[in-house]
């Protein structure tokens, strides 16, 4: 007999996401009750709240806070379906979610957005049931009824929130395991579908964004930050806001580090033992070494704590924020030359630089393959 689907929701909506105070809703209790003991329901999902409040400064908007929940409850769901553990996966399961989670059976989706619970005035969250009609994915039209695959950055992302999870489950447990998500997944794993219509910049243009670095007439120092900045969109899946700065990166400096073949390596947490990490290509490895000139940082020696942009008046790193607009100047000014390069393939991509952002570079960096 086939088992029948799993699919209820787990956390509250953001708006009664209040970390230390949270309560299990009263009818999710009861599902999780009626779930084999084998797939551990009550201890996986107690491990999963304590993972949304340890990350709760970086869930500061219902987007964010949304994101990381749906990552958690997929996972949940698809160890609850097949009655094992959360922490009994492996790689091969880890491999077998995402296949799941690229093409979900259409019972899992449906064609409009549910809230999770049914809101009752007057009663506590906890007393709210359970909308039945909600699931994990919001299915797009599509003639045979099927779900549109997610895209690659959707997948990224995904990806980097479970691998978070285990290794927040690891520096809490007596017996830590092995993370099913490595570091490098992302690349080993097929591309998926980019995000159609939205612009995509050709290797020619996407080459000529950190070529004319060169000429810009930004003061050298913002130029170099803007090509870093660039490169991480380029050349890594790291959540941009985390490279910058936030709760659970330091944003350093300290943060790259040679190996013996010469070529740079990034760690993206700041911690070299168990951190997620990757080795940077040659062409991020010159766009760093000219930035570290520029902060009069010796590239040959062992790089000090000190912020990867920092302000010029002050120790402190600029924000994500700030990094934008700096972005923002410079496509203004790419576009401007662009429009009037004596290469026809630069001057078709004004209409693009104009538009021009790191999920941009990122898209275009995936089409083509660089």
């Amino acid at each position: 007999m086939a088992r029948p689907l799993v699919i209820f929701p787990i956390f509250p909506p953001f708006r009664h996401f209040y970390p230390a105070q949270n309560c299990l809703n009263n009818f999710v209790r009861d599902r999780l009750l009626k779930i084999d003991r084998r797939a551990q329901p009550f201890h996986c999902v107690e491990i999963c709240t304590r993972y949304l409040e340890w990350r709760a400064s970086e869930l500061t908007n219902s987007g964010a806070y949304n994101c990381a929940a749906r990552t958690l409850e997929s996972m949940l769901m698809w160890s609850f379906e097949r009655e094992i553990s959360l922490f009994e996966w492996d790689s091969a399961s880890a491999s077998m979610f995402l296949e799941w989670w690229t093409d979900p059976p259409v019972e899992w989706t449906s064609i409009e957005v549910n809230p999770r619970y049914v809101a009752q005035p007057g009663v506590p969250f906890y007393g709210w049931p359970i909308n039945e009609r909600w699931r994990l994915f919001k299915r797009k039209s599509t003639p045979d009824g099927g779900t549109v695959p997610p895209v690659y950055r959707t997948r990224s992302v995904l990806i980097q929130e479970a691998r978070g999870l285990f290794d927040f489950y690891n520096r809490k447990a007596s017996s830590p395991i092995p993370n099913p998500f490595p570091p490098g997944l992302e690349t080993k794993k097929r591309s998926l579908a980019l995000h159609r219509g939205q612009p995509v910049l050709d290797r020619r243009q996407l080459d000529w964004v950190f070529e004319f670095l060169d000429q810009s007439t930004l003061p050298a120092i913002r130029a170099s930050e803007v090509g870093v900045f660039l490169a991480f969109a380029r050349y890594t899946s790291f959540a941009l806001s985390k490279v910058v700065g936030s709760g659970g990166n330091p944003g350093s400096l300290s943060q790259f580090e040679r190996n013996q073949d010469g070529s740079w390596v990034y760690t993206v947490t700041g911690l070299w033992d168990g951190g997620d990490w990757c080795v940077l290509p040659p062409a991020f490895g010159s766009l760093l070494e000219n930035h570290l000139k520029l902060l009069k940082v010796d590239p040959d020696a062992a790089l000090p704590p000190i912020p990867l942009f920092p302000q010029i008046t002050s120790d402190y790193a600029y924000s994500f924020d700030t990094l934008t607009e700096h972005l923002l100047t410079y496509r203004a000014e790419l576009t401007r030359a662009a429009e009037c390069h004596v290469e026809g393939e630069i001057r078709d991509g004004a209409s693009k630089f104009r538009q021009l952002t790191t999920t941009m570079i990122r898209r275009s960096a995936r089409a083509n393959g660089s």
